[in-house]
């Protein structure tokens, strides 16, 4: 199957304790985001990432086990057979229910892990460019209206990431943005 013909789900919904744990480690979110744009072998994940083919290869059984990339076509090379794998959802949304369950701590924390590790990267890749950051931290009370507006938000900068992965660079003056949005609040 040539790579050009796997198409992705738009979106996966993380319902099961071990999407979850296999979604919380920042490693993984980082293959996740290689294996968006495209079907990749273990060593091209690995070297996307700046890791050990070995290393990574471990995450990409997690990641296939729990069912977030699948094998989508085995290619020849010299006497091995590559095998490329692609993330099975352009989008991942946890709609579980973690209120029993402790993995909703690991998945905030990975994400949070994986957004300082991409600071550091744009900072320490790009000494002599000053990086713009953004924070936002707020606390505040919603109502269920203003909740759903927030919640729309946070859905509409997540179709715009999705799109420029999808589509790549667009504009020659086209920068890097890396964005964590984590809003946590109360189940109705």
């Amino acid at each position: 199957m040539p790579a050009q013909s796997y198409v992705p789900q738009a979106q996966l919904e993380i319902t099961t304790s071990e999407q979850i744990s296999a979604f919380s480690h920042a490693t993984r979110q980082k293959i996740l985001r290689v294996l968006v744009q495209r079907p990749c072998t273990n060593k091209q994940v690995a070297d996307a990432l700046g890791e050990t083919p070995p290393r990574i290869y471990h995450h990409i059984r997690e990641l296939e086990r729990a069912g977030l990339i699948k094998l989508v076509y085995t290619a020849p090379h010299g006497s091995v057979i590559e095998k490329y794998y692609a993330a099975v959802a352009l989008r991942f949304k946890l709609v579980a229910d973690f209120s029993a369950m402790p993995e909703q701590a690991a998945v905030a924390s990975s994400a949070l892990v994986a957004a300082e590790e991409d600071l550091q990267t744009a900072v320490t890749q790009h000494p002599n460019q000053h990086v713009h950051i953004r924070i936002l931290h707020e606390s505040t009370w919603l109502n269920p209206d203003e909740r759903r507006t927030v919640e729309d938000l946070i859905g509409q900068l997540g179709e715009i990431m999705q799109k420029s992965i999808q589509s790549g660079p667009q504009h020659s003056n086209a920068k890097p943005l890396s964005l964590l949005v984590l809003a946590h609040y109360p189940a109705d």
